[in-house]
């Protein structure tokens, strides 16, 4: 999908706003995270960008900690890919 545009219209601001954060699911040996923001390209589109992930316990690690990686770990690859689609956006 290409989000460039032909005219030499002056780019929108582009705004992200987190959508989303849930537990999927938790028990002692493995936890589940999703994540997703939602883009507003600044004309009257957005797009929404979402991941899960999941993993299991790792030996001497809580659930809770376990928690906090997998939200780490999943935020980052939703921010990356939105990175990835604002530089393309701004022609980048």
């Amino acid at each position: 999908m290409n989000l460039s545009s032909s005219t030499k219209s002056p780019q929108p601001k582009l705004f992200i706003v987190p959508t989303q954060l849930a537990v999927v699911a938790q028990n002692p040996d493995r936890v589940s995270v999703s994540y997703g923001e939602k883009v507003n390209m600044g004309n009257y589109e957005s797009t929404d960008c979402s991941a899960s992930y999941s993993s299991d316990v790792q030996p001497g690690e809580t659930a809770a900690q376990a928690h906090q990686r997998c939200f780490a770990n999943v935020k980052r690859f939703v921010d990356a890919a939105l990175d990835r689609l604002v530089a393309e956006r701004k022609g980048k």
